[in-house]
């Protein structure tokens, strides 16, 4: 169960215990959050996703699916600077995503995660992996990662889960 290390993410999936595996990631935004996953192909949150945390985008491959408590997984989102302001909405009023997983750096996330723990307290969590562990990660059927302690661009583990009820703890 290896995987390729890139040598600035990690990218080791290994077994932590019992039938959880993790995947090393970079974290952008500190935080807790657990969800089911739903792997997307690039996203723009202004215009592409409703008030109520649907993706409106006709467009898009997932237009209909709700990113609401999801552990969403996406290489990047894309659009305007905007996008900020309406993820930072959807947390404030609990139509976000519990947690991002990108394999790209992304300000517009990063800072609509940013406002929100500013102005409600939420705190997000963002982490950077592999792309190949983007693939690995969003085939999973649940993520979780609690990295509330951890510095922005420190390692920690985004957790692939086999039921909703585990606990995890890095």
């Amino acid at each position: 169960m290896d995987g390729e290390v890139d040598d600035d993410v990690g990218g080791e999936l290994r077994p932590v215990g019992g039938s959880t595996a993790a995947l090393t990631a970079r974290v952008l935004h500190p935080g807790k959050g657990a969800g089911r996953t739903l792997s997307i192909p690039p996203v723009s949150f202004w215009g592409g996703i409703d008030g109520e945390g649907r993706i409106v985008d006709v467009h898009h491959p997932a237009c209909g699916e709700s990113i609401v408590g999801r552990a969403l997984v996406l290489s990047t989102s894309k659009g305007s600077s905007s996008g900020s302001s309406v993820l930072a909405e959807l947390i404030v009023n609990g139509r976000g995503p519990a947690l991002l997983v990108v394999s790209e750096p992304d300000a517009v996330l990063v800072s609509g995660c940013l406002a929100a723990a500013e102005i409600s307290g939420i705190r997000l969590p963002v982490v950077q992996v592999t792309a190949e562990d983007l693939e690995r990660g969003g085939g999973s059927d649940l993520l979780a990662v609690d990295c509330v302690r951890t510095e922005i661009g420190a390692l920690g583990e985004l957790h692939e889960m086999s039921s909703p009820h585990e606990s995890i703890v890095c």
